[in-house]
């Protein structure tokens, strides 16, 4: 049994590397569009309500000074930019008002595709470059099928159309109706009830004479009145005020069709949209459906579309007015309603924890090397020092989007207690910090019962490695050790020595059986069989000691004291070997103990004996090993 017992060790070492590998995670990395940018917020989207594909969707970004600091832009947003999730192809946006006194603006950003069910897809907004030029392109935003679309916040004579079409629409006169500051996004136009109205003198090309159209905007009644019409001859089409009754709002097309609802509720803001296709007509109210009709007359072409005036003359605001040639569907009629109530967008990237995934201290002597983890771009560094207070830090190291692992070494004063967190600042100019660690500089005094307070030789290199015991007595049993590297500060060696069984028996009166793993009222849990070996009982099992006991510590190579559990950083891997003799049952000569049911137990006074749970037998190469502080009293056992 002198040959070589690595086998059994390499099994447990390859476990215990795997077990670490587990722990591992690969984070994405979004490119960083330009470096001329500093700063970027991630927005992102919640659709889960949605199970359709939104593509080509209009996405409002309404900023306020708790999502975004206007100070690092410039005054009018001329430097804001948009990508897609990869974090560099450019997107195409619309400022409709951008106001860095108030610390508001509402943005219109054309998002390529947002994921049906989803409430992770999610864009960039880029900022932090003073010698940007304005970039937005609002043709852009609005996709082809889009024929008219007005912001209303129009203060001359005319309504001025966003998408390329360039379908403009005439005001009664500048102030007829009037701008207000007053609208759902931003500005609105206000309606008095007498004739306040704006045209467009020909619906041809706006898709209002097509089979299938959808007309939306936000309005805010103070009547139950009719608010727009596009009428040729008898071919009526109109969103009005229920005809006759007066008393809901009606969607007319072609004279015949009529979907109806309730009128909404007056003085407040509400989103109403009309669809038709080749065979219904619908009314949408605020997202939701509110009726449909069979439908398969068209308004005829050649008719003025007019807003404010239908029946009798509206009154109060109107906002957001957009007319398209296709039937919006009902996910894309109620994202729309979310997003132009602010609660598409669920999160700005405020800002995270500084992260601290992988934190370890690796020690040399009196410098302490930490290493973290960071996802997210800006700097990193560490805060330190004696108290709470820190005081010190690092240089601050620059990082990019994606995993980041970062170190720093810290030469400090020997033997002293220090906190530390991590301090991120991300490109959002976002701080942050971690939780309070705290570390020893090392170099402390090795505290021990036969040579208290004697300064022990600093380890030059740690990389670990096999020790076998130095000066041990001889048996035939073998034992090593694996020390992992920086498992100590100081060079060690193993020390061994092997008592007697019946030296570690309790003293008379004291109890010699414990039944059950918790010690109560008893100091034992062994009973001595024969004056040579130890039968456990722990739990209801019993277990037999197989060769011998084996006292063990790891001792300071320059003064031979031992090294306590608390300052060894890493459990070792500790193994003794065990023969066929080894394995005869003394109860029972007929029926030999079971290798694979083989464990190491281990007791810190040679009387109370627990086990390793991490034992693993080599029935190879007849080795029982496992993981563990090296601190006391070692044996296999068997049952």
């Amino acid at each position: 049994m002198t040959g070589v017992k690595a086998r059994g060790i390499f099994v447990i070492l390859l476990c215990f590397v795997a077990f670490l590998n587990s722990f591992s995670t690969i984070y994405a990395a979004d490119s960083w569009y330009n470096t001329s940018w500093q700063y970027r917020k991630k927005l992102i989207f919640d659709n889960s309500a949605q199970a359709e594909n939104l593509t080509n969707f209009p996405v409002l970004v309404k900023l306020t000074s708790s999502r975004f600091d206007f100070t690092l832009a410039q005054s009018a947003g001329q430097d804001i930019r948009f990508t897609d999730s990869d974090g560099s192809t450019l997107l195409p946006y619309e400022i409709e008002s951008y106001d860095s006194s108030s610390s508001t603006a509402n943005i219109w950003v054309n998002v390529p595709q947002v994921n049906a069910s989803s409430n992770t897809d999610y864009i960039y907004m880029y900022y932090g470059n003073s010698t940007a030029y304005d970039s937005q392109s609002a043709s852009g935003v609005w996709e082809s099928n889009y024929q008219l679309v007005y912001h209303m916040n129009d203060t001359s004579s005319a309504i001025a159309d966003s998408t390329s079409n360039e379908k403009n629409a005439s005001k009664r006169s500048t102030t007829e109706p009037n701008y207000t500051s007053s609208g759902q996004m931003h500005g609105a136009q206000s309606f008095d009830g007498i004739n306040d109205r704006f045209t467009l003198s020909t619906s041809t090309g706006t898709g209002l004479d097509s089979t299938t159209m959808s007309i939306s905007f936000w309005f805010k009644p103070t009547a139950k009145l009719g608010v727009v019409s596009w009428e040729n001859g008898s071919n009526r089409c109109n969103i009005r005020e229920e005809e006759g009754a007066g008393t809901g709002l009606q969607f007319e097309t072609g004279g015949a069709s009529r979907p109806f609802t309730t009128y909404p509720s007056l003085n407040s803001w509400h989103y109403v949209v009309a669809t038709k296709d080749r065979s219904t007509a619908s009314l949408y109210v605020d997202g939701t459906l509110a009726d449909a009709d069979p439908a398969t007359t068209k308004c005829g072409a050649g008719v003025t579309l007019s807003v404010g005036q239908m029946g009798g003359a509206f009154k109060d605001a109107i906002d957001e007015f957009r007319i398209s040639n296709v039937a919006r569907s009902a996910a894309y009629i109620l994202a729309s309603y979310k997003s132009e109530t602010d609660t598409f967008i669920t999160s700005f990237d405020i800002g995270q924890a500084a992260e601290s995934t992988n934190l370890s201290e690796n020690k040399t002597n009196t410098t302490t090397t930490i290493e973290w983890t960071t996802t997210h771009g800006g700097t990193t560094q560490i805060e330190y020092g004696i108290t709470t207070d820190y005081g010190s830090t690092t240089d601050a190291i620059s990082i990019s989007e994606g995993t980041n692992n970062n170190s720093t070494s810290i030469t400090l004063p020997t033997c002293t207690d220090y906190h530390y967190r991590i301090k991120n600042i991300t490109h959002a100019a976002v701080t942050s910090y971690g939780t309070d660690k705290t570390f020893n500089s090392g170099g402390c005094p090795v505290n021990s019962s036969d040579q208290p307070n004697v300064k022990p030789q600093i380890r030059k290199e740690s990389t670990g490695g096999l020790v076998k015991p130095q000066g041990s007595q001889q048996t035939e049993q073998v034992v090593a050790a694996i020390l992992e590297p920086n498992t100590l500060d100081f060079d060690a060696n193993l020390y061994d020595h092997i008592p007697s069984s019946s030296s570690l028996q309790p003293e008379p009166g004291q109890g010699a059986v414990q039944s059950g793993s918790t010690r109560k009222t008893t100091k034992s849990n062994s009973l001595l069989i024969g004056n040579a070996k130890l039968m456990l009982m722990i739990g209801n099992s019993k277990y037999w000691q197989q060769g011998s006991i084996h006292e063990l510590w790891l001792k300071d190579h320059f003064n031979q004291a031992k090294i306590l559990p608390e300052l060894q950083h890493k459990p070792s891997i500790i193994a003794l070997s065990y023969t066929e003799n080894n394995l005869i049952n003394p109860g029972d000569l007929k029926h030999p103990f079971k290798e694979e049911r083989l464990k190491l137990a281990f007791s810190t006074d040679g009387q109370y004996w627990v086990i390793l749970p991490t034992s693993v037998v080599d029935k190879v190469n007849n080795t029982v090993a496992a993981l563990d502080k090296i601190r006391g009293y070692y044996m296999i056992i068997g049952r």
